[in-house]
């Protein structure tokens, strides 16, 4: 069975299920989305936007999408199927960038995804990164303008934080396209060949 017809079959026994309330439904479908994810499942790149239409044409008009934090599962249990599928519904581009901090990963591993080079991998959500000669940390992606949102804060500040609770201020704020990123890699490059 595949993703698009495990997804039809597992919607039609959720909304049949006695005491349906969207808060179930909506838990349901994230731990659906889930289970495909770190299972291994493999999607197919217009999995997802076939399933928008199908829900579009059927009489619940309901589609319950993956989050972006399956995006980021996905890339954290190397799903590159999903990655690709989640991107193409998203009408986004990867954001590739290499010496990624990703945090806790609870496979215990790096995750690097589909590139020649391994120490590269895909930018996502609380995934830090050094730019411009600040670390910054992927707090949001624009898809509608092709960028995400990278904020720098004081490490002191993030140490008391974990004391206090307290929500972080960013000292910086970036903007970053696809486009900047390819910049910067090419003079990154140019520098390390002219020393």
């Amino acid at each position: 069975m595949n993703v698009v017809d495990f997804y039809k079959e597992f919607r039609d026994i959720n909304f049949k299920a006695v005491s349906f309330t969207s808060d179930k439904c909506n838990r349901a479908f994230g731990a659906f989305w889930s289970l495909c994810i770190s299972s291994g499942c493999r999607f197919g790149k217009d999995d997802l936007l076939a399933l928008r239409q199908w829900e579009k044409e059927d009489s619940w008009n309901i589609f319950h999408p993956p989050l972006e934090v399956h995006y980021s599962l996905a890339v954290l249990e190397n799903n590159i199927s999903f990655c690709q599928a989640y991107e193409k519904y998203k009408d986004r581009k990867p954001f590739i960038w290499k010496g990624i901090d990703y945090g806790y990963n609870r496979m215990g591993v790096y995750a690097c995804h589909c590139t020649q080079d391994k120490s590269q991998g895909r930018l996502i959500r609380r995934a830090q990164f050094t730019w411009k000669g600040y670390r910054v940390e992927v707090t949001n992606f624009k898809d509608e303008k092709g960028s995400l949102i990278a904020c720098a804060y004081d490490p002191d500040a993030e140490k008391r934080r974990h004391e206090q609770q307290d929500r972080r201020k960013p000292i910086r704020r970036f903007t970053i396209t696809n486009q900047q990123l390819l910049e910067a890699k090419s003079a990154a490059k140019d520098k390390e060949r002219h020393g």
